[in-house]
């Protein structure tokens, strides 16, 4: 019995030999490489370097490795088309910035010509007022030569009529 014993006992070791080969094969197919290499790729992942090559076995769309990879090219392209929506946005505040500075130099002469403008206006108001003043004055003066005119005419015509004696009429 002691032979069928160690044999039975070979046949199981040799069993379980196999069956860790067969499973260790499957473990690092579905990683799809050494298990330390997969913490490293993903430590570096985690850590934002897009930059690593993972070497892939043929066909391998399942494993770990491949994941990884899709998801580094996932962010990849995440990140590219980050950059250029950030460079957009930069070329436009640009663009906007030198428009505003655009707008700023061109409405200084506007504001200094409306500031003249505004001066010439208000020194016309001041000589329309002036002539407005002057006008009544000589109204005045006017209204004061007639009423002394008229006096004058009137003591004229009485001298007249005086020098003319009672015989004029």
């Amino acid at each position: 019995m002691l032979p069928t014993s160690i044999a039975g006992g070979v046949v199981t070791l040799l069993c379980v030999i196999l069956s860790c080969f067969g499973l260790a094969r499957t473990l690092l197919r579905l990683l799809g490489g050494e298990p330390a290499t997969a913490v490293t790729a993903g430590s570096r992942l985690a850590a934002g370097d897009l930059t690593q090559v993972l070497q892939l076995h043929p066909n391998d769309q399942g494993s770990l490795f491949a994941n990884i990879g899709a998801g580094q090219a996932s962010l990849r392209e995440t990140v590219g088309a980050s950059r250029n929506g950030s460079q957009e946005a930069l070329g436009a505040a640009a663009k906007l910035a030198a428009e505003a500075a655009h707008g700023v130099d061109g409405s200084r002469p506007q504001g200094e010509a409306a500031t003249a403008m505004s001066s010439s206006v208000e020194q016309m108001a001041r000589n329309v007022m002036q002539t407005a003043d002057f006008a009544c004055s000589v109204r005045q003066h006017g209204d004061e030569a007639e009423a002394r005119a008229q006096q004058g005419g009137n003591e004229v015509r009485k001298l007249a009529e005086r020098s003319a004696g009672p015989h004029a009429h």
